[in-house]
């Protein structure tokens, strides 16, 4: 194991970059700071580019590490300082580990449903519908260009261990939803037919909007139909993440 001290190591610098999209994008990897993550990674059969513990970490949470280095090529892990992983870090306290893992778009199974995200810009919403969808057997997702960035650090958080148990999708210029031959819904809280009383077909896809925007037009119009969940005439909407979790429980119970 290389120990690493200095912030301006190129491989500190490469792992400070991927903080930001383009970078992830450029480099094709994506950071996990969360033992768990890892470890679901791990027994996934997903490999980490590389490494990295603090000291601290390795002394103080040694059955974790001795789980690591069972596991990841001696090679792959690198000891760094705290001030190292506060540098690179995106977390208010860091974690101890930071884990470079590599970015392979995975494409939807078509023999199975559909969860469509259209404009689901935050993050942190964003994560949690992933956990969510792997939580009602929902594994295929497909994000537009307007969604929050799948590797962002909040969205990694968020989605816990479930970045790795779903197949995501990107869709430029609405190509999926054009080309599908599966029926399109789409998810609205005050018009459609009630879901409790839909009858879904054996593979579908079900689109949800933006809590401020609700589901664009030009995606409304190629759906075959508007599905709704009763919510009190109090409320004008629903956050995203919430509709997505009733909406899934609808379809499983």
């Amino acid at each position: 194991m290389e120990n690493i001290s200095s912030l301006e190591n190129q491989k500190i610098k490469k792992l400070k970059k991927l903080s930001l999209k383009k970078y992830r994008e450029q480099y094709a990897l994506f950071l996990v700071e969360n033992f768990v993550i890892l470890k679901d990674a791990l027994e996934s059969g997903e490999e980490p580019e590389e490494v990295y513990l603090t000291k601290i970490f390795i002394t103080k949470d040694a059955d974790k590490y001795e789980y690591i280095k069972e596991r990841v090529d001696e090679n792959k892990i690198y000891v760094i300082d705290t001030k190292i992983n506060k540098h690179v870090s995106s977390l208010d306290t860091p974690s101890g580990l930071v884990a470079v893992f590599g970015i392979s778009e995975k494409k939807v199974n078509t023999e199975k449903s559909v969860i469509y995200l259209n404009g689901v810009s935050d993050p942190g919403n964003l994560g949690t519908i992933l956990r969510t969808c792997v939580a009602f057997g929902f594994e295929n997702i497909v994000c537009d260009a307007k969604c929050a960035d799948i590797y962002n650090p909040k969205t990694i958080s968020a989605s816990k261990d479930s970045i790795f148990k779903v197949r995501v999708e990107k869709d430029n210029d609405l190509n999926f939803l054009k080309t599908t031959f599966m029926p399109i819904y789409v998810s609205d809280v005050s018009v459609g037919e009630k879901i409790s009383n839909f009858s879904f077909p054996e593979k579908y896809v079900l689109v949800f909007g933006s809590e401020s925007h609700g589901v664009d037009k030009e995606v409304t119009a190629l759906a075959q139909n508007k599905l709704n969940i009763q919510i009190s005439e109090k409320i004008e909407s629903l956050n995203v993440s919430s509709a997505v979790s009733i909406f899934l429980y609808e379809i499983r119970k």
